[in-house]
């Protein structure tokens, strides 16, 4: 029922091979055949990330599994999956990676050396201004390593 009030498809209109690519974002399209046709053909588990377009003509991100059943040979006889709407995720994925990239941006363009620690005191980040005037690289700096260079 979630799928016929979602999509406005009719079970009627849910059959087909290619039926649930066409609603797909036309980005994501190629991808979900190519890992659907690898599933199909190894019967390995079926997991994507993907967004199929509303009836209001609006898309929403999923995520898409699927198991095979298998009878008694090992043969596949069916496949079982869901679609979960995970589109406000997304969405609060989408704005902390575009907020990461404002601070490291920000952090890169200040004149002092700037670093982060845990809560033992371990470095595991610095600006890039701090690697340019070191002359070292994140694997050299982490945890301790910042001793190399203090005086």
């Amino acid at each position: 029922q979630r799928w016929t009030d979602f999509t406005g498809y009719t079970l009627e209109d849910s059959i087909g091979p290619d039926m649930w690519n066409n609603l797909l974002h036309p980005d994501d399209q190629q991808r979900a055949r190519q890992r659907w046709g690898h599933s199909l053909a190894t019967g390995e588990f079926y997991e994507i990330e993907y967004r199929f377009k509303a009836k209001d003509g609006s898309y929403r991100w999923f995520l898409g599994q699927a198991l095979p059943v298998r009878d008694k040979e090992g043969q596949i006889v069916k496949w079982f999956g869901t679609c979960t709407d995970i589109h406000d995720q997304k969405l609060q994925e989408f704005a902390l990676r575009e907020r990461e990239a404002e601070f490291t941006t920000l952090a890169n363009v200040i004149p002092q050396l700037a670093w982060m620690a845990d809560e033992t005191g371990s470095i595991f980040w610095y600006n890039e201004r701090w690697f340019r005037f070191t002359g070292t690289t994140l694997d050299e700096m982490q945890g301790w390593g910042w001793q190399k260079v203090h005086h």
